[in-house]
């Protein structure tokens, strides 16, 4: 069984540093289980945070660009080489990690062949995972492009700002018939004093948006985007991992 996580939010939230610490507290709560880590955001960070640079996407391999790190072998169909492919462009994190970087993703108007064949590979590639956690672009509509999976969990960060909030309130909108009928909520990032403004709190209830927990704004990752590690953050996210509806726990 594949769970699948989605971490969105609005560009700045710390989506990127909230997902690089669910991976280390999964990983700590759950050592035996595989996990894949799909980088779906256009800024193509997500592995500068474990200090792997991830030069190949996925979408080198649409446009007929990507640069082989194997040898190719011979006599193989279009679909035989996409997986092919796939298991080239992998790059391992750590033990039981593996990271996966997607790159720019076709709109729904685009139908090229090669996009439909990468698509389907990439669905039959992540059942060989036990989590894939999926580092969006901003939305579930955006990753829908990509691929077509149960979305189990959907975790929209959000800064303790208005315009953070509403533009959670959006993105929820927005990706609620993608993850439909399954667990999707907000943790509040950045949080100063340990205290939601009011003004905040107000918004979550006028968008209904269920707050799955908070994280506190801790000055050594703000200072340096790519900071390795934060046990505070990782604690308070364990502290919300086991709040979800894991199947592993039930």
């Amino acid at each position: 069984m594949t769970v699948s996580i989605a971490i969105t939010g609005k560009s700045g939230s710390g989506k990127t540093t909230v997902i690089k610490s669910v991976s280390e507290s999964l990983r700590k709560i759950y050592p035996e289980k595989s996990m894949l880590l799909v980088d779906n955001d256009l800024s193509k960070e997500l592995g500068l945070y474990f200090g792997i640079e991830t030069p190949n996407t996925l979408y080198d391999l649409v446009i007929n660009k990507y640069t082989y790190k194997s040898k190719l072998p011979d006599e193989m169909t279009k679909q035989e080489y996409i997986e092919w492919v796939l298991q080239d462009l992998v790059i391992s994190v750590s033990e039981n990690i593996d990271l996966l970087a997607t790159g720019y993703i076709s709109t729904a108007e685009c139908k090229c062949f090669a996009k439909g064949q990468v698509k389907e590979a990439l669905n039959k590639f992540i059942k060989n995972y036990d989590v894939v956690l999926f580092d969006c672009e901003f939305d579930l509509e955006y990753l829908s492009h990509l691929i077509e999976c149960h979305i189990d969990i959907t975790l929209i960060i959000a800064e303790p700002t208005i315009s953070s909030v509403y533009a959670a309130g959006k993105i929820r909108g927005l990706s609620q018939k993608h993850a439909a009928g399954e667990q999707i909520g907000i943790i509040l990032n950045k949080l100063k004093q340990n205290r939601i403004p009011e003004a905040i709190s107000g918004l979550l209830n006028e968008y209904d948006l269920e707050l799955l927990g908070t994280l506190p704004f801790v000055e050594e990752v703000a200072n340096n985007i790519f900071y390795t590690k934060s046990k505070e953050l990782e604690d308070l996210i364990e502290g919300i991992l086991f709040r979800l509806n894991l199947p592993f726990d039930r």
